[in-house]
């Protein structure tokens, strides 16, 4: 109902709800964001942004992305804004993609259009990886 949501993630909990919700959802490093006190998932657990947008979700982190003496695996604030990078564009990144992940058979109108998606990052200019997995 808001525009700014914080959330935990130790197994997608922020990531999968907000794919299902058409809203944009991350999973920081783990410490970019402090916690205090520890979950009980202990390292599993990185709290981050739920937002509308990924600018938000960058404005966001902006704010809650600092050190914090009460949680000792903080890290130290990041030097730029997270928004700086946001109008860069993808090229030159590197990315792993697979739609086969070695243990079961991949919907073909899946497979089609994830493999759609990784032509259309490469012409993008986005170096793409794809691994393969022993049989």
């Amino acid at each position: 109902m808001g525009a700014l949501h914080i959330g935990t993630d130790d197994d997608g909990s922020i990531r999968v709800p907000a794919a299902f919700s058409g809203v944009f959802g991350m999973k920081p490093t783990h410490g970019r964001v402090p916690a205090y006190s520890e979950s009980p998932m202990g390292d599993l657990s990185h709290i981050g942004p739920i937002t509308r947008s990924v600018t938000d979700a960058a404005l966001m982190l902006d704010t809650i992305a600092r050190p914090d003496g009460r949680d000792w695996q903080s890290l130290p604030q990041e030097p730029r804004s997270f928004t700086t990078a946001l109008d860069a564009g993808v090229s030159g990144l590197k990315v792993a993609w697979s739609c086969d992940p070695g243990f079961v058979n991949v919907d073909p109108e899946i497979h089609s259009l994830s493999a759609r998606a990784a032509k259309r990052f490469q012409s993008l200019g986005v170096g793409l990886r794809e691994p393969r997995y022993p049989n």
